[in-house]
């Protein structure tokens, strides 16, 4: 073992080593590392440490510093410190090792009293408040750090980690208040300007958790009345920081001041004076500082400042900081709306970090709703406005070289929608003053003005939508110019990359949605008409269209009931048409037909079928239903000629399953099953069997009313037929076939039980392969068959979802008599190729299959071992 050991830390070394071979040496180490005699092997190396190589050496005590020792261990390392005094790393790992194998009650003083050098004490202190190990010894080496003179980065980070771990009774004033390494910490950062080493950094997180923890106002006030004014004092040096753009000192600074102003938050909004304003607009300057992430530092503070103030009980009071604060609010108000701008080259920053900029600037947009609630609509409303006025009419600058800013404002307006809108609804109450509407109609006449910069069309057509409900009624008279706007946009669309990047054709088709849903009176026959433009030339992706059509199907449903059938057919005639087109091209030629303009008219009818919903008003029939009777002949030829494409099959499907959430839609049972039956036997694929269960689902209860048993019966005999004769060809090749089938199985015992009986015996002993498969969600299919396939053995006779005796007798001499290889089955894939989320979840695992067969009558689980 040794030499295997020695030869293997060379391997990981060597400069000539493969990658493999690097590999192979790592594995081997690791399992070596757990071994029982790892100890032992590596005590041995660093005993002998002048034949040992000295890469050898550091791996024997990384292993020790790693390990659960026991006493007689740990006993044995004082010679090897002895040996090894005069190498910092290995004292240093084998220290590690004495503190996380520390006796309860132990104490600390052997390690600040030991032969170490100073940094490895430190460390090794940094570990035992890390390890939380004897944390009761917090005050004695908090003082120990004063005492000791190490004004070093790594002795203001021990001391962090130390007063992390003070509790109520430990924490006494004087552990920081005279402490100089408290002291020094805030010496250190007033040298920010020159100074923003590590050793900075160190001491804004000593500050930063001093902060924390004398949080207090009752306990702690005496290291709070210390603290605050040396933290204010600060101030001037970050308005010197930021003139400068010393970006480390002002980041480091915000931390402290944000900290400072949240953990205090009672003495901000308290009656004594501390210059409380000051405070805050302290927080103020750094949201103004231009680097977004400093200001993101300040926003859990507002979002705390802002709820309190929202929420402050005293009517008196309340008003009272309403007033000192106002001032602050306002200009808090105005920084938001700057701080959201975009900045130069966002477009080409990583896409995760776009968007945590865009989460920041939502940020932004909550606190503008909070300073709505605090100071009034009409003023941050004014804001906007003014803003955006001022922009326009710059007789210096351009609008577009501000595009930045105006795309900031009309962000703004977005954000505080929702506080506009109850202002709105409040004005409309008895004695409630009307609000003046006059900014908004200001902003509504500005927008087509403004330049056609994608990120300010896309946030235009964003205020458009959230603002429809408004446009219905007192902006009806902007509708049409909106409405070219928007058509410009999109044909700008069609031909500036620029436009796609900053997503401006799906902000559009939002947009037109919005208008669909809340204007429908004023503009509903224009969007018909505009949807059908769009749909002939493409302007649009079809992704984006169906945004359009959804708002239009909604507007349609709640628009007259007379026009839902001539609407429709108006939305489908084109469909249609296409379609056919497509599937006589395709039948009249070899080659395999392309399934890109199928794919994109299943996907316009998904959306026709998800969102119009009516009643049948006194009609002989449904729309919905008439509409699927014209269609049927269609789907039936889609899945004859694409019956091998698996998109193709999935969105019939889910066009399928968008029909049958119609009560009325029952008359299409009978042959959309006898379709599935031969289109899955044709060519077998899981949509079919997905199909089925959303049949069962939606129409079992009322099987017997509406005579579908037959039906459903035939449905289920014939997938499961063609379900056996795919899988015993193979069945690791159709994992979502075994997926869906089960769950297929699970609905029918769950609704009707009787008609699974024949096929039980064959069933449950294909779930015992099903088993064995090596895919998370076929396994988990097969899992929860089986668990409520022996849940339902449970139910008593009286229970309305008792299953029938046939049922239950089936079930329970198949358990008789495969219960034992079942259980092997399941222990096996726990200990084997099952998830964690298989072994053991709320529903669809091996302990609730196994639970689920201890309850079962006569069921034997003894198993000999694996």
């Amino acid at each position: 073992m040794d030499d295997s050991v020695v030869q293997a830390v060379e391997a990981m070394y060597a400069s000539s080593s493969t990658g493999q071979t690097r590999s192979a040496a790592d594995a081997f180490l690791r399992s070596f590392q757990t071994s029982p005699n790892a100890f032992a092997v590596s005590h041995a190396f660093l005993a002998n440490a002048p034949t040992t190589a000295r890469v050898v050496q550091l791996f024997a005590a990384q292993t020790i510093s790693h390990l659960t020792l026991t006493p007689a261990q740990v006993s044995q390392l004082s010679s090897l410190f002895s040996l090894h005094h005069h190498e910092r790393d290995i004292v240093r790992l084998l220290g590690t090792a004495l503190v996380r194998n520390m006796e309860a009650g132990q104490g600390l003083d052997w390690l600040i009293q030991g032969p170490w050098d100073a940094d490895v004490r430190i460390s090794l202190l940094t570990l035992a408040a890390v390890e939380s190990v004897a944390y009761t010894e917090a005050q004695n080496v908090i003082v120990y750090l004063g005492s000791s003179h190490a004004a070093t980065k790594d002795t203001l980070l021990c001391m962090a980690e130390w007063v992390k771990l003070l509790d109520r009774d430990a924490r006494h004033p004087d552990l920081v208040i005279k402490n100089p390494l408290t002291t020094y910490a805030i010496q250190v950062l007033h040298r920010g300007l020159d100074d923003t080493s590590d050793l900075f950094d160190a001491a804004v997180d000593l500050v930063v958790e001093v902060i924390r923890t004398y949080n207090s106002t009752l306990v702690d006030l005496p290291v709070i009345q210390w603290l605050i004014p040396q933290l204010m004092q600060l101030k001037p040096l970050f308005t010197a920081a930021a003139a400068q753009e010393i970006t480390e000192c002002c980041l480091g600074l915000a931390r402290v001041f944000t900290e400072m102003a949240e953990v205090y938050l009672d003495i901000l909004l308290g009656d004594s004076p501390m210059n409380q304003v000051l405070v805050v607009d302290t927080l103020l300057e750094c949201m103004a500082f231009p680097d977004p992430e400093l200001a993101a530092i300040t926003i859990p503070f507002w979002f705390a400042f802002t709820e309190a103030l929202r929420f402050v009980p005293d009517v008196h009071q309340k008003q009272t900081l309403l007033r000192n604060f106002a001032p602050s609010l306002t200009n808090l108000s105005r920084i938001c709306m700057h701080t959201m701008c975009f900045r130069d080259g966002f477009r080409e920053l990583p896409s995760d970090k776009q968007q945590d900029f865009k989460n920041f600037r939502m940020e932004l947009g909550d606190i503008l709703q909070d300073c709505c609630v605090l100071l009034g609509t009409d003023l941050v409303l004014a804001h906007c406005v003014q803003g955006l006025h001022a922009i326009l009419t710059d007789p210096d600058s351009s609008p577009d070289a501000q595009w930045e800013s105006i795309e900031a404002h009309l962000y703004s307006f977005r954000s505080i929608a929702r506080q506009v809108e109850l202002q709105l609804q409040d004005s409309s109450k008895a004695g409630h003053p009307p609000m003046d509407e006059t900014p908004l109609h200001t902003i509504f006449a500005f927008l087509p003005r403004f330049p056609a910069h994608p990120a300010i069309q896309y946030t235009s057509c964003l205020v458009i939508s959230r603002y429809a409900e408004w446009l219905a009624g007192s902006g009806a008279a902007y509708l049409a110019s909106l409405l070219t706007f928007v058509d410009a946009t999109v044909t700008m669309s069609a031909t500036r990359h620029d436009y796609h990047d900053w997503q401006v054709p799906t902000a559009v088709a939002a947009a037109l949605r919005g208008l669909c849903l809340d204007c429908w009176a004023h503009v509903g026959r224009d969007l018909m008409q505009y949807y059908g433009q769009l749909q002939a030339s493409d302007a649009l992706d079809v992704e984006d269209q169906v945004i359009l059509l959804e708002g239009i199907c909604k507007g349609v449903s709640v628009g007259d009931p007379h026009l839902i059938v001539p609407a429709l057919e108006a939305l489908v005639a084109p469909i249609a048409q296409r379609m056919n087109g497509i599937l006589t091209a395709a039948s009249s030629t070899a080659a395999p037909p392309s399934a890109g303009g199928i794919l994109k008219d299943l996907l316009r009818l998904m959306c026709i079928f998800d969102h119009t919903s009516s009643s049948s008003n006194g009609q002989q029939q449904h729309p919905l239903v008439a509409l699927s009777e014209q269609l049927f002949p269609l789907f039936q030829q889609t899945l004859h000629v694409f019956g091998s494409n698996f998109d193709v099959v999935e969105r019939c499907c889910r066009c399928f399953k968008r029909m049958l959430r119609l009560p009325a839609m029952v008359v299409m049972v009978p042959t959309l099953s006898q379709m599935l039956v031969q289109s899955y036997a044709a060519v077998p694929q899981s949509s079919y069997l997905y199909c089925a269960n959303q049949i069962v689902k939606n129409f079992a209860s009322n099987a017997s009313s509406n005579d579908l048993i037959p039906v459903l019966d035939h449905l289920f005999s014939q997938l499961s037929h063609t379900t056996f004769t795919v899988l015993s060809q193979s069945l690791v090749d159709h994992p979502d076939i075994v997926e869906e089938y089960f769950y297929l199985v699970e609905r029918y015992v769950r609704s009707l039980p009787g008609l699974t009986v024949p096929l039980l015996p064959s069933i449950l002993q294909g779930s015992l392969l099903g088993l064995h498969l090596q895919h998370n969600d076929a396994t988990k299919g097969v899992l929860s068959c089986l668990e409520l396939m022996l849940k339902q053995l449970t139910k008593t006779p009286t229970d309305a979802a008792a299953p029938t005796s046939a049922y239950s007798t089936t079930v329970e001499a198949w358990v008789t008599s495969q219960g034992q290889q079942l259980t092997r089955t399941l222990l096996g894939g726990v200990m084997g190729h099952l998830s964690p989320s298989r072994v053991d979840a709320d529903y669809g695992s091996c302990a609730g299959v196994l639970v689920c067969l201890t309850q079962v009558p006569g069921a034997t689980l003894r198993v000999r071992p694996i």
